[in-house]
């Protein structure tokens, strides 16, 4: 049996207002070290995130 791995969504942050927008980067770091192995981002952190 695999392990099961566990994402995390952003939604704890994008409650916070303006405050962590643009700051996918901080949460990525978060996440990770918190152990979750993917996150599921809003859109208002994909700022600078376009091609």
């Amino acid at each position: 049996m695999e392990k099961i791995r566990i994402g995390c969504e952003t939604y704890t942050w994008a409650m916070s207002g303006e405050k962590y927008k643009d700051k996918l980067e901080h949460i990525i770091e978060v996440t990770s070290k918190a152990g979750f192995k993917s996150i599921e981002p809003d859109t208002g952190f994909m700022k600078g995130f376009t091609d």
